[in-house]
């Protein structure tokens, strides 16, 4: 960097700032050229893709991009403008700005089969509960990369929702080269709010499926204490040692009619109860 200002003039602060990565997206415009932060998406050997920092200064005779790591995005477009390099800076810029932005569609693959794999976990509860209600939130709140120094909390709410009034300008008339740039980053937008909303679902659906299988278990603990319910108070009451009782409830007729003839009738009651509920749920 110190090279590159002292051979092209470039605002020494601006040399300052270039190594400061973590910073949201934004346009700097100073003296002789413009600092552009963008990001893109890095193959990993082993993982989903991840998000990659860029910063591009641009100026009327030159580009330079300057990253942390590699990217194989901009790498295979060196090799491709090493070939045939356009004429015009805009195009240079347009071309390092696409390739960024097609980058993120590999991205966006991985994320919609990890959330495909997690809706189908949640409605079939092939995973604990608890481990998918995790990962669900963890993936609806990414970490967000430092502000630049300097921003103002409103200010950065704005960019973050995608409202920055100076963005807005700077897109109400853009360039041929970068229209397809912000149609791609555009689309890219789109499938991550299709993103968070699957995600969502994926979360409605798992608290369904959890509060379903708490309802079945307390219809079943009911079943069971319907059908003990009559029998306890029946052996309740016939189990009172008076002696009344005992003098009068001896013969082979009061155990038929009294305790096997209650324990029918009622298990007969409980039955047809039990069967005309479930004909009405079908």
């Amino acid at each position: 960097m110190a090279e590159l200002a002292e051979a092209s003039g470039v605002d020494p602060e601006a040399t300052e700032r270039a190594l400061r990565f973590g910073e949201v997206p934004q346009l700097r415009l100073s003296r002789g050229h413009a600092h552009l932060v963008f990001y893109g998406s890095q193959p990993t050997p082993f993982g989903p893709p991840e998000p990659v920092e860029v910063h591009v200064y641009v100026s009327p005779e030159w580009v330079v991009s300057l990253r942390q790591g590699s990217c194989r995005a901009l790498e295979e477009l060196h090799s491709e403008l090493d070939d045939s390099p356009p004429a015009a800076k805009e195009a240079v810029v347009g071309r390092v700005l696409g390739a960024l932005a097609e980058s993120f569609d590999e991205l966006m693959e991985s994320a919609d089969d990890a959330i495909a794999r997690l809706e189908e976990d949640a409605a079939e509860e092939q995973r604990p509960a608890s481990q998918l209600r995790r990962e669900i939130l963890e993936r609806r709140a990414p970490p967000s990369p430092r502000p630049p120094l300097g921003t103002s909390p409103a200010r950065l709410r704005r960019a973050r929702r995608g409202r920055d009034p100076q963005p807005r300008r700077i897109r109400s008339r853009p360039a041929p080269q970068l229209r397809d740039v912000a149609g791609q980053m555009i689309r890219t937008a789109d499938r991550i709010d299709d993103a968070l909303d699957r995600l969502a679902n994926a979360l409605d659906v798992l608290n369904s499926t959890v509060a379903n299988r708490l309802n079945t278990a307390m219809e079943r603990l009911t079943v069971v204490a319907t059908i003990f319910l009559p029998l306890t108070v029946v052996t309740g009451f016939f189990g009172q040692n008076f002696g009344w009782m005992l003098d009068r409830i001896d013969s082979l007729a009061a155990f038929l009619v009294l305790g096997v003839g209650v324990f029918a009738v009622s298990g007969l009651v409980i039955y047809l109860w039990i069967r005309a509920r479930l004909t009405r749920a079908d």
